[in-house]
């Protein structure tokens, strides 16, 4: 009888991995590429508002006055981020996904460093938090970062539908 029990809830485990793990919902070629460039124009519009808050704090006052605006930027930009993590690529640019994906990591702890810029009480932490921002990509090669490599990838599957 306990094998019995045993089988069942291994049966009902495996279906249930396998249904969070959206095993079956392999994008075709062609969602792939379109959500790939969707997600990026989405996140390149974050990005863009981001830098003209930012280009205009100079001071902690002006921080303070964006703070929410810029920390909403930033949030998006990380869930827009998730959603390439979310993606379920074709198997034959599942390893360049992959690289895509550790990529974003570095790509998230940029904002938050950026997000950090509009805490600060004085004028000398906003220089230092942008440094500490900025920073983030030091030691980092280009092709490791995530532009480089969703670019790429884009490109990569753009070529390959164009056949």
């Amino acid at each position: 009888m306990t094998k019995r029990i045993t089988a069942m809830m291994t049966a009902v485990v495996i279906i249930i991995t396998l249904m969070l793990s959206g095993c079956g919902k392999q994008l075709s070629m062609q969602d792939y590429y379109d959500q790939l460039g969707a997600n990026f124009k989405e996140y390149v519009a974050a990005t863009k508002d981001f830098s003209s808050i930012q280009t205009n704090v100079t001071t902690a006052a002006q921080a303070e006055q964006e703070k929410s605006k810029a920390q909403e930027l930033c949030k998006k930009a990380e869930t827009v981020l998730d959603k390439f993590a979310k993606m379920q690529p074709p198997s034959k640019y599942s390893e360049k996904h992959n690289e895509l994906i550790k990529s974003i990591e570095l790509e998230k702890k940029f904002w938050e460093s950026s997000a950090k810029i509009f805490t600060a009480k004085t004028d000398s932490e906003i220089s230092q938090y942008t440094s500490d921002a900025e920073a983030v990509f030091d030691g980092t090669p280009s092709e490791k970062q995530f532009a480089p490599l969703y670019k790429d990838l884009y490109l990569s599957v753009k070529a390959k539908l164009e056949k």
